[in-house]
């Protein structure tokens, strides 16, 4: 006995949903390229900008910096009394 008209027809529907999952994972890769390549206009776009504000930072940190530095040391004053002659 062959199979019955049922078992083909539940063939054929999984074998269509197959094709829908292969579908569907192209549908995926598509997105996550898309999302990927936008990230990288994004920070692309990120790094024009730091280019450009870098010279602009370089020269508040030159500035900063004799700010930042330790203070040069002040003479120790002598204890006691002084007596001039």
């Amino acid at each position: 006995m062959g199979p019955s008209r049922g078992d083909g027809c539940r063939a054929r529907q999984q074998g269509s949903g197959l094709d829908g999952f292969g579908r569907r994972a192209a549908e995926l890769v598509t997105i996550c390229y898309q999302f990927a390549a936008s990230i990288l206009s994004r920070l692309a776009e990120i790094d024009k900008t730091l280019l450009v504000h870098d010279s602009a930072l370089r020269e508040v940190y030159r500035k900063l910096l004799p700010l930042l530095a330790q203070p040069p040391d002040r003479p120790k004053r002598e204890i006691g009394f002084h007596v001039k002659p």
